[in-house]
């Protein structure tokens, strides 16, 4: 406790050169923090989408792209899902219409990138949705209404309750409903009755995916085969297929990720390395007076890894501090939701452990920093520091 009372009054007399090395080791976490935290969530939301059909086969028209488990653009026929239906190794298919990022909306809920709609029949809500609930007071389109459930993020956004009234695509639209789920996809999600949703699109009998159900023993590899074989024009993946697609994507990702952090990291080693040989170097007649009164090496050695260790730390607290205000920035600004609405799930974005992570390793480098000049100076014998000192 003394050593680091001790360290903390050396800090202070030099207080532009310790506030300005805490700053930036503070602002390598923040780059570290927001990047870090970004990248893992669209990560987790690029992975999410594969977990809404597990173990299923997706059918779209052959060519379109599909990012894990929906499609981006194209359209089949409607009929098809019969089609699918006779087969005897099809416990079920559903069909969905799959919008993202409307581009002609108008009025009270005007849709921005990230936001989807999604068409599907009134009786296969829980094959998208699963076991999420809705909020109170909200209840499940019926068949040939014009209603709709939205998710959470949407509904804050725009200030919406179930019975608001909503126009899109000059089509009038009552909210039945806000989805409670901590689902990325489905909180800025619009979902509605098929039939309306292609009314308002333009896609009459026609749809983007079949959600297609094995039963029980049949290997989804084989029944792709079979879908493809004979039915034309379409394609059928499994979830294996789905995932390896974009696994080379996301495997770059998270090596660029680790790359920068440890970049920034070497930048802040060597910073506080940098930093601390300076101060050493100002301060050797302090230590020769600590060795001339009996201080043993160790002793001084210790002050010196602790002074870099406290830069680490503080440095870390101020950075995870600023990584976290500017990761809700960056979100908010790419979803288009405001910072207020996505800031209880700060924990999410930035999740505990990250924040243990990067305050760990600020305290390591910190320590590891004062190495050097610990042994600089430990090296040191009295007579030749005083002899330039004096």
């Amino acid at each position: 406790m003394r050593i680091t009372k001790m360290c903390l009054q050396n800090l202070r007399r030099r207080r532009a050169r310790t506030l300005l090395t805490i700053f930036g080791i503070g602002l390598a976490i923040m780059f570290i923090i927001t990047v870090g935290a970004t990248t893992s969530r669209y990560i987790t939301v690029i992975k999410e989408m594969n977990l809404f059909f597990t173990g299923d086969i997706i059918v779209v028209a052959r060519g379109v792209l599909v990012v894990q488990g929906f499609p981006i653009g194209g359209a089949i026929q409607e009929n098809i899902v019969d089609t699918l239906a006779l087969m005897e190794e099809i416990q079920a298919a559903t069909p969905m219409l799959f919008i993202p990022n409307p581009s002609e909306t108008q009025g009270t809920l005007e849709l921005m990138p990230k936001n989807i709609t999604i068409g599907i029949p009134t009786q296969s809500y829980s094959v998208l949705v699963g076991s999420a609930q809705l909020k109170p007071n909200g209840s499940w389109p019926h068949a040939n209404s014009s209603q709709a459930v939205i998710g959470a993020f949407l509904a804050s956004k725009y200030d919406l309750t179930a019975g608001s009234k909503i126009t899109l695509r000059e089509q009038d639209i009552t909210i039945a409903g806000i989805l409670e789920t901590r689902s990325a996809i489905l909180s800025q999600t619009i979902i509605m009755p098929l039939k309306l949703a292609q009314k308002i699109y333009g896609y009459n009998m026609l749809i983007n995916m079949i959600i297609v159900k094995p039963k029980i023993g049949i290997p989804s590899e084989a029944l792709a085969n079979k879908i493809e074989s004979e039915v034309d024009g379409i394609k059928a993946l499994t979830e294996t297929e789905r995932t390896d697609f974009l696994q080379p994507i996301l495997s770059e990702a998270e090596l660029w990720n680790i790359g920068l952090r440890t970049a920034l990291f070497l930048i802040s080693l060597i910073l506080i390395t940098t930093i601390s040989m300076m101060n050493t170097f100002e301060r050797r007649r302090d230590f020769a007076t600590l060795y001339a009164i009996g201080a043993s090496k160790l002793v001084v050695t210790r002050i010196v890894i602790t002074e870099t260790t406290l830069l680490g730390f503080f440095g870390g607290i101020i950075g995870t501090i600023m990584g976290a205000i500017s990761s809700i920035l960056i979100v908010s600004y790419y979803t288009s939701i405001p910072a207020i609405t996505i800031f209880p799930d700060l924990l999410i974005i930035v999740p505990p452990h990250l924040i243990t992570e990067i305050l760990t390793v600020s305290v390591l480098i910190g320590t590891l920093a004062g190495i050097i000049p610990a042994i600089t100076i430990g090296r040191a014998k009295l007579e030749e520091i005083l002899r330039h000192e004096y």
